[in-house]
């Protein structure tokens, strides 16, 4: 199962049951806290396979406190999400809206198309457009393109998923790294915010309890960073929920961790950006 560490790599150095229960709790009140009205955006970008419906479910289903499915999960070698898809709900514990997009192929004439970005985070983009491989959306089309949009069409914060294991067996290739480098440029261009998160970290090490003490996670974590080239609070490795039909504390306190940093991140932009316009 790989090495454990004497000490934590990073706190909280015990995932409990009354942790879980206050992680949640301060993620409503960091939502109930803020005086403005208008949702954060939240934009989910990653390679194909690496869980990014999966994510926004589990997201879901940790501020929930129970399993939820908003956003369609498939086991596919290629992307299940063709569509701009938004996740949110009218349940008090949840004042966000996450949106799913086309995933990241290796080969350039596949997976989302890398010149969309730009249009998705300034708001130019209406939820329901099918994403395509060979042509960005324009101002021709009529039906979901957003020609003026406002502030709440705008996404806030950008979170990069990558599949933890994939990192960790070396299987991201140079051409993959440098798409990714690509969209976060384009991500830096714009000045939005953005985290990476690390799934499928239980292929790693099976007890996601001591997720915090493992050597490999760490490791990962730390390749990540530098593909990135973030500071390693950037990084957060996590599990989704894929099997469970309960919730699970152990699952839902890195998914927290993660989400607070996110909600942070999205309520400053907010913040400089209302400063400046």
């Amino acid at each position: 199962m790989g090495e454990i560490l004497s000490k934590p790599w990073r706190n909280p150095s015990d995932l409990t049951l009354e942790l879980d229960e206050k992680l949640r709790k301060e993620v409503v009140d960091i939502q109930k806290d803020r005086k403005l009205k208008r949702k954060p955006n939240i934009l989910v970008l990653g390679p194909v396979g690496t869980g990014k419906s999966s994510f926004i479910n589990s997201v879901i289903s940790a501020c929930r406190g129970r399993i939820a499915k908003e956003t369609k999960v498939r086991e596919l070698k290629t992307s299940c999400t063709r569509q701009y898809a938004q996740a949110a709900a009218t349940d008090p514990s949840i004042d966000f809206v996450m949106f799913d997009t086309f995933g990241v192929a290796e080969k350039s004439s596949r997976g989302f198309n890398v010149n969309d970005v730009v249009s998705v985070i300034k708001g130019h983009v209406r939820p329901g457009y099918t994403f395509k491989e060979d042509e960005s959306i324009t101002p021709d089309n009529k039906t979901y393109y957003i020609t003026d949009p406002k502030k709440e069409d705008q996404i806030h914060c950008v979170v990069f998923l990558l599949s933890a294991y994939d990192v960790h067996r070396g299987y991201l290739s140079d051409v993959y790294k440098d798409k990714l480098k690509d969209l976060q440029k384009k991500v830096e261009e714009l000045e939005i915010p953005f985290l990476v998160v690390l799934t499928k970290c239980d292929l790693i090490y099976g007890d996601i309890k001591k997720i915090f003490k493992s050597r490999d996670v760490y490791k990962v974590t730390e390749a990540a960073r530098k593909i990135f080239e973030v500071q390693e609070n950037d990084v957060y490795p996590l599990k989704n929920y894929n099997t469970e039909i309960m919730s699970d504390p152990m699952v839902n306190i890195p998914i927290l961790l993660a989400l607070k940093q996110i909600l942070y991140h999205a309520y400053d932009y907010q913040d400089r950006h209302d400063r400046v316009n």
